[in-house]
């Protein structure tokens, strides 16, 4: 998985087929390291599980809260009207 960041992009996002998660300028300003890290298991889970899409984000918040143990909101920025 390639991790970078991309100027004309504000949230994360994460391109399934390339293995490649994307952090935008959002993540210039200082966020709370608990957010950064459940973005980033948000984004690297939805490249690694093999269910469609559809499927992810309910998934995606068991992991991060029961399996990870993250306390608070699994997904604290939510989606943004993109699709996953």
């Amino acid at each position: 998985t390639i991790i970078y960041y991309d100027a004309s992009s504000y949230g994360a996002s994460a391109n399934i087929k390339d293995y490649y998660i994307w952090f935008g300028e959002f993540f210039t300003k200082p966020q709370p390291e608990l957010v950064l890290e459940k973005v980033l298991w948000h984004e690297f889970l939805h490249i690694v599980l093999d269910l469609p899409k559809s499927m992810h984000h309910g998934h995606i918040n068991r992991i991060i809260k029961q399996g990870l143990k993250l306390n608070g909101d699994p997904n604290p920025l939510g989606t943004v009207g993109l699709e996953c």
